[in-house]
């Protein structure tokens, strides 16, 4: 009897104008996601910011596979896996800190924050053992961008310039010239919710603008004399598609429509004197003009960074 392939053909399961339920709740197909895409791609970790200092570190993931952001002492940044070589038990139980080492609360394994294994309790009884080969696995390729750092699993495959393209780095480079020093942080802390769902939907949602009038629209009644209609049938916003799964809700002819800096954050540029005079200084009156009209992007970069105006999801 021939054995059949428990793996889907997607293919079959995708039409032009619609796809079957069952990429939204197939398990086999979920599998298949992370084998193809979470761990081959490059995904969004975190930024520079938020380990500004040598031993700093934050917890962190790619798909369910915990991860540690470090800052070594030599000032590079390395995502090591939150899993013990030695009982595969969770490593690090904060959320972040600042340390040299990282001791396994189970076996009492001790690893530097560069992923080297240090000592262990007992050590006669390993006497053979090479301690290279028992340090904490780590991302094999980690990259940032305007101090967002990214990893991928892959041996190989696409530079982080290559995979961003041309639109993703250009969502990101608009992001940072709002700044008058022409970066950003991310210190500001997280909100985090936990939902039992598909992780496409969040990537199908960020850059829907068929919904935001209907389901925000007490924020929009609220926003709309300073914002103007952004989503609706009278905007001139656009929807983009990127290539390679990012895409963008372009609300810059919207605002350049409306021709008021600032207009994209509610407010002008009268409330904010000190932020508009630096901006001229670093950029020159014209470009510090075109840049506060325009307003950061809304932007989903494929498939897990979701840049919307000032804030960022994961």
């Amino acid at each position: 009897m021939e054995s059949q392939s428990s793996t889907p053909n997607v293919a079959d399961l995708i039409q032009s104008d619609r796809v079957h339920g069952s990429v939204y709740t197939d398990e086999a197909i979920f599998q298949l996601e992370l084998e193809k895409i979470w761990y081959k791609t490059w995904v969004y970790v975190g930024h520079t910011s938020e380990v500004p200092n040598a031993n700093d570190f934050v917890s962190k993931s790619i798909g369910p596979q915990p991860l540690i952001m470090t800052r070594g002492r030599d000032g590079v940044i390395r995502l090591l896996l939150n899993r013990c070589p030695h009982r595969a038990n969770q490593v690090c139980l904060q959320a972040k800190g600042n340390r040299g080492s990282f001791t396994c609360p189970y076996h009492g394994w001790t690893f530097s924050n560069s992923g080297e294994l240090r000592g262990f309790p007992f050590p006669d009884g390993y006497d053979t053992a090479d301690r290279s080969e028992l340090g904490l696995g780590q991302v094999n390729r980690v990259a940032e961008y305007k101090g967002f750092v990214f990893g991928s699993f892959a041996d190989e495959g696409p530079s982080l310039e290559e995979h961003l393209g041309a639109g993703g780095r250009d969502a990101i480079d608009r992001l940072v010239q709002t700044s008058p020093e022409g970066e950003v942080e991310i210190t500001a802390g997280f909100l985090q919710h936990r939902a039992k769902a598909n992780w496409k939907f969040i990537v199908e949602n960020e850059t829907d603008g068929y919904h935001p009038q209907f389901v925000h629209a007490s924020i929009f009644s609220i926003a709309k004399s300073g914002i103007g209609d952004l989503y609706s049938n009278d905007s001139t916003a656009v929807a983009r598609d990127l290539g390679d799964g990012h895409t963008e809700n372009d609300l810059r002819p919207e605002f350049r429509r409306i021709d008021k800096p600032m207009n994209w954050f509610g407010t002008d540029e009268a409330r904010l004197p000190d932020y508009v005079e630096k901006m001229k200084a670093a950029y020159g009156e014209e470009k510090a003009r075109e840049i506060m009209i325009d307003g950061t992007p809304h932007v989903m970069i494929f498939p897990n960074l979701f840049i919307a105006e000032i804030q960022i999801f994961v």
